[in-house]
């Protein structure tokens, strides 16, 4: 990030990200939500956050991810339900 100057608007989509993950845990949280983390990320940055969750939920923090990507969503936790539109259905995992 040197040389970019200290804007946000000059930080990238999945350092936006991170800056905000680094923000919530300053406050030493018991549950961090995160909305639609993945949204317009390359996939190797969306593997390098999803990480990165992982190590904060094995810190013992809990993490409530609501997520587009079903499947990366449900293949992280020990727990999880997949919400369906237009009926509001709800599929525990």
């Amino acid at each position: 990030m040197s040389g970019r100057g200290s804007s946000l608007a000059g930080m990238s989509g999945g350092e936006q990200q991170m800056c905000a993950m680094a923000r919530a845990l300053m406050a030493a949280p018991q549950l961090m939500m995160v909305d639609e983390m993945s949204l317009g990320l390359a996939p190797a940055v969306v593997e390098q956050l999803m990480g990165a969750l992982d190590t904060i939920r094995d810190e013992g923090v809990t993490v409530l991810l609501v997520e587009q990507d079903v499947q990366l969503a449900l293949s992280r936790g020990p727990t999880g339900a997949k919400y369906s539109r237009p009926d509001a259905s709800c599929t525990a995992a």
